[in-house]
């Protein structure tokens, strides 16, 4: 979920939404974020530029926030 607008200098957080449309639990999902497909942007800290959600459940959804 991207802010609207963004304003050069300014932070902002980056949260993404992932939904789990199977039956099963989904387990160890691993979101990356490539700091070389950024445009305009950057991360602050790049080493947390993935990030490991541990189980999103069935026909659910989870999130994870990355800082830019």
């Amino acid at each position: 979920i991207h802010p609207d607008t963004v304003r050069a200098g300014v932070r902002y957080d980056l949260l993404v939404q992932l939904q789990n449309t199977s039956q099963v639990a989904a387990n160890l999902v691993t979101v990356s974020l490539d700091a070389a497909n950024l445009t305009g942007a950057r991360l602050l800290d790049p080493s947390q530029a993935s990030q490991t959600i541990d189980t999103i459940p069935a026909a659910s959804a989870a999130r994870c926030l990355l800082l830019t």
